[in-house]
Protein backbone atom coordinates (compact mmCIF):
# COMPACT_ATOMS: atom_id res chain seq x y z
CA UNK A 1 0.00 0.00 0.00
CA UNK A 2 2.92 2.34 0.70
CA UNK A 3 3.73 2.16 -2.98
CA UNK A 4 0.32 3.67 -3.85
CA UNK A 5 -0.22 6.23 -1.08
CA UNK A 6 1.87 9.15 0.16
CA UNK A 7 3.05 8.56 3.75
CA UNK A 8 2.71 12.30 4.52
CA UNK A 9 -0.79 13.19 3.32
CA UNK A 10 -2.28 9.74 2.68
CA UNK A 11 -3.39 10.63 -0.85
CA UNK A 12 -2.66 8.59 -3.93
CA UNK A 13 0.88 9.39 -4.98
CA UNK A 14 -0.23 10.41 -8.47
CA UNK A 15 -2.45 13.08 -6.88
CA UNK A 16 -0.11 14.02 -4.07
CA UNK A 17 1.40 17.52 -4.10
CA UNK A 18 3.75 17.11 -1.18
CA UNK A 19 6.76 16.90 -3.46
CA UNK A 20 5.80 19.88 -5.58
CA UNK A 21 7.93 22.92 -5.05
CA UNK A 22 6.14 25.96 -3.68
CA UNK A 23 6.29 29.32 -5.42
CA UNK A 24 8.62 30.49 -2.69
CA UNK A 25 10.99 27.57 -3.34
CA UNK A 26 10.98 28.20 -7.09
CA UNK A 27 11.79 31.86 -6.49
CA UNK A 28 14.77 30.99 -4.32
CA UNK A 29 15.96 28.51 -6.92
CA UNK A 30 15.98 31.30 -9.53
CA UNK A 31 18.15 33.34 -7.19
CA UNK A 32 20.58 30.45 -6.70
CA UNK A 33 20.91 29.88 -10.46
CA UNK A 34 21.64 33.51 -11.26
CA UNK A 35 24.12 34.13 -8.48
CA UNK A 36 23.11 33.89 -4.83
CA UNK A 37 23.28 37.11 -2.85
CA UNK A 38 22.23 37.16 0.79
CA UNK A 39 20.88 40.70 0.50
CA UNK A 40 18.36 39.58 -2.14
CA UNK A 41 16.85 36.70 -0.14
CA UNK A 42 14.05 38.86 1.37
CA UNK A 43 13.06 39.93 -2.15
CA UNK A 44 12.83 36.34 -3.42
CA UNK A 45 11.41 34.79 -0.25
CA UNK A 46 7.81 35.51 -1.28
CA UNK A 47 4.72 33.67 -2.48
CA UNK A 48 4.44 36.13 -5.39
CA UNK A 49 5.79 34.34 -8.45
CA UNK A 50 9.02 35.72 -9.90
CA UNK A 51 9.18 34.86 -13.57
CA UNK A 52 12.55 36.38 -14.47
CA UNK A 53 15.52 37.76 -12.60
CA UNK A 54 18.30 39.28 -14.64
CA UNK A 55 21.47 41.11 -13.67
CA UNK A 56 21.94 44.11 -15.96
CA UNK A 57 25.26 45.74 -16.56
CA UNK A 58 25.43 49.23 -15.04
CA UNK A 59 24.99 52.14 -17.43
CA UNK A 60 28.33 53.71 -18.29
CA UNK A 61 28.29 57.12 -16.65
CA UNK A 62 31.29 58.65 -18.40
CA UNK A 63 31.10 59.88 -22.01
CA UNK A 64 34.00 58.34 -23.90
CA UNK A 65 33.36 59.05 -27.59
CA UNK A 66 34.90 62.10 -29.24
CA UNK A 67 33.11 64.16 -31.90
CA UNK A 68 35.45 63.37 -34.80
CA UNK A 69 32.86 61.18 -36.57
CA UNK A 70 30.49 64.14 -36.95
CA UNK A 71 30.56 66.80 -39.68
CA UNK A 72 32.34 69.91 -38.40
CA UNK A 73 29.09 71.92 -38.24
CA UNK A 74 27.47 69.43 -35.91
CA UNK A 75 30.57 68.97 -33.76
CA UNK A 76 30.89 72.73 -33.31
CA UNK A 77 27.19 72.91 -32.47
CA UNK A 78 27.68 70.47 -29.58
CA UNK A 79 30.87 72.18 -28.38
CA UNK A 80 29.01 75.47 -28.10
CA UNK A 81 26.69 73.67 -25.73
CA UNK A 82 29.68 72.51 -23.69
CA UNK A 83 29.64 68.93 -24.99
CA UNK A 84 33.08 67.59 -25.92
CA UNK A 85 32.38 63.86 -25.71
CA UNK A 86 29.40 61.56 -26.19
CA UNK A 87 28.11 58.38 -24.60
CA UNK A 88 28.45 55.27 -26.78
CA UNK A 89 24.68 55.03 -27.25
CA UNK A 90 24.60 58.64 -28.53
CA UNK A 91 27.29 57.93 -31.10
CA UNK A 92 25.57 54.76 -32.29
CA UNK A 93 22.19 56.51 -32.57
CA UNK A 94 23.67 59.45 -34.48
CA UNK A 95 25.53 57.22 -36.93
CA UNK A 96 22.47 55.10 -37.61
CA UNK A 97 20.17 58.10 -38.02
CA UNK A 98 22.61 59.87 -40.34
CA UNK A 99 22.62 56.69 -42.45
CA UNK A 100 18.86 57.05 -42.79
CA UNK A 101 17.79 54.29 -40.40
CA UNK A 102 14.80 54.45 -38.06
CA UNK A 103 15.98 54.23 -34.44
CA UNK A 104 14.60 53.72 -30.92
CA UNK A 105 16.83 55.23 -28.22
CA UNK A 106 16.63 54.03 -24.61
CA UNK A 107 18.80 55.57 -21.90
CA UNK A 108 18.37 56.95 -18.37
CA UNK A 109 17.06 60.47 -17.85
CA UNK A 110 19.73 63.14 -18.13
CA UNK A 111 22.10 61.22 -20.40
CA UNK A 112 21.44 63.17 -23.60
CA UNK A 113 18.76 61.30 -25.52
CA UNK A 114 17.63 64.62 -27.01
CA UNK A 115 21.04 65.28 -28.55
CA UNK A 116 21.13 61.71 -29.86
CA UNK A 117 18.19 62.33 -32.19
CA UNK A 118 18.12 66.14 -32.58
CA UNK A 119 21.63 66.50 -34.04
CA UNK A 120 21.11 63.99 -36.90
CA UNK A 121 17.55 65.30 -37.35
CA UNK A 122 18.87 68.81 -38.00
CA UNK A 123 21.53 67.40 -40.33
CA UNK A 124 18.79 65.68 -42.31
CA UNK A 125 16.61 68.76 -42.77
CA UNK A 126 19.57 70.96 -43.67
CA UNK A 127 19.28 69.16 -47.01
CA UNK A 128 15.63 70.23 -47.31
CA UNK A 129 12.30 69.58 -45.67
CA UNK A 130 11.20 69.98 -42.08
CA UNK A 131 10.86 67.93 -38.90
CA UNK A 132 8.12 67.32 -36.34
CA UNK A 133 9.04 66.45 -32.76
CA UNK A 134 6.19 64.94 -30.73
CA UNK A 135 5.93 65.33 -26.96
CA UNK A 136 3.01 63.82 -25.02
CA UNK A 137 2.42 67.04 -23.05
CA UNK A 138 2.92 70.77 -23.52
CA UNK A 139 5.10 70.90 -20.41
CA UNK A 140 7.61 68.44 -21.85
CA UNK A 141 7.78 70.42 -25.10
CA UNK A 142 8.52 73.58 -23.12
CA UNK A 143 11.26 71.77 -21.19
CA UNK A 144 13.13 70.91 -24.39
CA UNK A 145 12.27 74.04 -26.37
CA UNK A 146 15.32 76.11 -25.44
CA UNK A 147 17.77 73.29 -26.16
CA UNK A 148 16.33 72.46 -29.59
CA UNK A 149 16.10 76.14 -30.53
CA UNK A 150 19.77 76.54 -29.56
CA UNK A 151 20.94 73.74 -31.84
CA UNK A 152 18.60 74.80 -34.65
CA UNK A 153 19.65 78.45 -34.65
CA UNK A 154 23.34 77.50 -34.69
CA UNK A 155 22.71 75.64 -37.96
CA UNK A 156 20.60 78.42 -39.44
CA UNK A 157 17.29 76.65 -38.83
CA UNK A 158 14.18 77.80 -36.98
CA UNK A 159 12.37 75.73 -34.34
CA UNK A 160 8.89 76.66 -33.12
CA UNK A 161 6.73 75.22 -30.34
CA UNK A 162 3.24 74.64 -31.76
CA UNK A 163 0.59 73.84 -29.14
CA UNK A 164 -2.41 75.33 -27.38
CA UNK A 165 -0.21 77.84 -25.55
CA UNK A 166 1.54 79.13 -28.68
CA UNK A 167 1.10 82.79 -29.58
CA UNK A 168 -0.14 84.13 -32.90
CA UNK A 169 3.41 84.67 -34.20
CA UNK A 170 4.37 81.05 -33.53
CA UNK A 171 1.20 79.75 -35.16
CA UNK A 172 1.75 81.94 -38.20
CA UNK A 173 5.36 80.77 -38.49
CA UNK A 174 4.21 77.15 -38.61
CA UNK A 175 1.21 77.55 -40.90
CA UNK A 176 3.08 79.81 -43.32
CA UNK A 177 5.94 77.32 -43.60
CA UNK A 178 8.49 79.68 -42.06
CA UNK A 179 9.90 77.17 -39.59
CA UNK A 180 12.00 74.05 -39.96
CA UNK A 181 11.33 72.18 -36.70
CA UNK A 182 7.88 71.92 -35.11
CA UNK A 183 7.67 70.95 -31.43
CA UNK A 184 4.14 69.76 -30.81
CA UNK A 185 1.85 67.04 -29.46
CA UNK A 186 -0.44 64.44 -31.10
CA UNK A 187 -3.69 66.31 -30.38
CA UNK A 188 -2.44 69.47 -32.08
CA UNK A 189 -1.36 67.62 -35.21
CA UNK A 190 -4.58 65.61 -35.33
CA UNK A 191 -6.70 68.78 -35.10
CA UNK A 192 -4.85 70.66 -37.82
CA UNK A 193 -4.68 67.68 -40.16
CA UNK A 194 -8.48 67.58 -40.03
CA UNK A 195 -9.20 71.31 -40.08
CA UNK A 196 -6.32 73.32 -41.55
CA UNK A 197 -5.42 72.98 -45.26
CA UNK A 198 -2.26 75.06 -44.72
CA UNK A 199 -0.98 72.54 -42.18
CA UNK A 200 -1.62 69.66 -44.55
CA UNK A 201 0.50 71.44 -47.14
CA UNK A 202 3.26 71.82 -44.55
CA UNK A 203 3.19 68.06 -43.94
CA UNK A 204 4.20 67.39 -47.54
CA UNK A 205 7.70 68.59 -46.64
CA UNK A 206 8.14 66.56 -43.44
CA UNK A 207 11.28 64.42 -43.73
CA UNK A 208 11.88 63.52 -40.09
CA UNK A 209 9.60 62.66 -37.17
CA UNK A 210 10.82 62.26 -33.59
CA UNK A 211 8.69 60.84 -30.77
CA UNK A 212 10.02 61.56 -27.29
CA UNK A 213 8.80 59.72 -24.17
CA UNK A 214 7.73 56.77 -26.34
CA UNK A 215 6.73 54.65 -23.32
CA UNK A 216 3.75 56.97 -22.71
CA UNK A 217 2.06 55.85 -25.92
CA UNK A 218 0.28 52.72 -24.73
CA UNK A 219 -3.33 51.55 -25.03
CA UNK A 220 -5.69 53.91 -26.83
CA UNK A 221 -3.12 56.71 -26.85
CA UNK A 222 -0.62 54.38 -28.52
CA UNK A 223 -3.18 53.31 -31.13
CA UNK A 224 -4.04 56.93 -31.86
CA UNK A 225 -0.37 57.80 -32.24
CA UNK A 226 0.17 54.87 -34.59
CA UNK A 227 -2.62 55.98 -36.90
CA UNK A 228 -1.55 59.61 -36.67
CA UNK A 229 1.87 58.65 -38.03
CA UNK A 230 0.14 56.58 -40.73
CA UNK A 231 -1.90 59.63 -41.73
CA UNK A 232 1.24 61.76 -41.92
CA UNK A 233 2.87 59.14 -44.14
CA UNK A 234 0.20 59.84 -46.77
CA UNK A 235 1.75 63.27 -47.30
CA UNK A 236 5.46 62.40 -47.40
CA UNK A 237 8.10 59.78 -46.68
CA UNK A 238 10.04 60.43 -43.50
CA UNK A 239 12.55 58.97 -41.11
CA UNK A 240 11.51 58.18 -37.52
CA UNK A 241 13.42 58.37 -34.24
CA UNK A 242 11.91 57.51 -30.85
CA UNK A 243 13.32 58.01 -27.36
CA UNK A 244 12.46 56.82 -23.86
CA UNK A 245 14.09 56.51 -20.46
CA UNK A 246 11.94 53.61 -19.28
CA UNK A 247 11.12 51.57 -22.36
CA UNK A 248 12.47 48.02 -22.17
CA UNK A 249 12.91 45.44 -24.92
CA UNK A 250 12.92 48.12 -27.64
Amino acid sequence: MDELFCPQCGMLKKRCRCRERSTRQRNLEILRKTGFKETLVPLFNTDDEIVLYKVLRPFRETPTEDLSFLPSQLAECLRRRGIERLFPFQKEAMIRLMRGENVVITAPTGFGKTEAFVIPMLWRILKGGRAIVFYPTKALARDQEEKIKFYSSHLGLKAVRFDGDSGIDERNAVLSGKCDVILTNPDMVDYHLRNTPAFRRICRDVKFIAVDELHVYTGILGSNMHYLVKRLSRFSEFQIACASATLSNA
